[in-house]
């Protein structure tokens, strides 16, 4: 009933103390929706691991045994993809917006004035501005795909996770390339 009501926005993941995921599942209407459907037939499994059924507890004790590391799934892998890219974009779009106002006064033929210079100069893509908002959006992404790797038992590093989308994005744009990313 909690999936029903409330789970488009993570309600039954934070009962069963998910919260990693409650909170993906809040920021992302349901995983997209996508993986609110797939909580439909998956919430049994959840509840088997929040209670620590003895069976569940035998099932996880020989997958432990049978990898030396956790498995790849299909979905963790198509999620990390759809929650990074949408965290990077929702947050490359606000940096890039928020000191872009200066271009709005210039699109509408309104005069700039020196305040709006000052702001338009900071949103150029080659200058420092761009270089933070390129690792400000990396940081985003690299925070995203912690998430959903780091969803039930597993745990991956979230300072190196994140560190490396950063650098990776804020970089990106370094040699004066212009472009989104």
């Amino acid at each position: 009933a909690l999936w029903l009501v409330g789970g488009k926005w993570g309600a039954h993941h934070f009962y069963l103390r998910r919260n990693t995921q409650g909170v993906l599942w809040l920021l992302t209407g349901g995983g997209f929706g996508q993986g609110w459907l797939r909580d439909a037939v998956r919430i049994p499994a959840y509840v088997a691991e929040a209670n620590a059924t003895e069976e569940w507890v035998r099932t996880y004790k020989a997958l432990v045994k049978a990898y030396e590391r956790p498995p790849t799934y299909f979905s963790h892998l198509y999620f990390k993809c759809a929650a990074g890219l949408y965290a990077f974009f929702v947050v490359r779009m606000y940096t890039l917006g928020v000191f872009s106002l200066a271009g709005v006064h210039q699109a509408f033929g309104a005069e700039a004035t020196p305040d709006a210079r000052v702001v338009l100069s900071l949103s150029d893509e080659g200058g420092p501005w761009g270089t933070i908002s390129r690792a400000s959006a990396g940081a985003a992404l690299g925070a995203a795909v912690w998430g959903v790797g780091s969803t039930g038992r597993q745990r991956c590093s979230f300072g190196w996770t994140v560190g490396a989308a950063a650098l990776a994005a804020a970089v990106s744009g370094a040699g004066g390339g212009a472009g989104f990313f």
